[in-house]
């Protein structure tokens, strides 16, 4: 996470979690059955957004789903690249065939990384 930057979410929505996501914050969220939220789990898939908090199974899941907001990088990503889901609810480098969640405004150098990102996307890249 950059020094002294603040991530200002742009719209936070709440769902009911599916799951404890306790360990969570800062990975993607997706909507299932019930209108219930838990973490991406598929690669490239399309995410709500990017979950704010760590609730536990049945507590309100803040969601970004619009505007700046921080995130937990799968790998390495550029400044500036397009930005997709990891299998795992972190984010990485979007390729072809992914949903674009938005973009990278500041590097990640490693697994694990928090950077801030703008949830500008929403869309399909064949």
């Amino acid at each position: 996470m950059g020094m002294g930057k603040v991530a200002q979410p742009g719209l936070i929505i709440t769902r009911e979690a599916s799951a404890d996501l306790s360990a969570r914050q800062y990975h993607a969220v997706k909507i299932i059955a019930g209108g219930r939220t838990t973490f991406t789990d598929i690669l490239g898939e399309y995410a709500l957004g990017i979950l704010q908090n760590r609730p536990r199974v049945g507590e309100a899941a803040a969601v970004c789903v619009a505007g700046t907001t921080f995130a937990s990088a799968d790998a390495a990503i550029a400044e500036g690249a397009e930005i997709a889901v990891q299998n795992n609810g972190r984010i990485r480098t979007a390729t072809i065939g992914n949903y674009v969640l938005g973009r990278a405004l500041e590097p990640a150098l490693a697994t694990g990384n928090i950077i801030e990102i703008i949830l500008d996307g929403g869309y399909f890249r064949p």
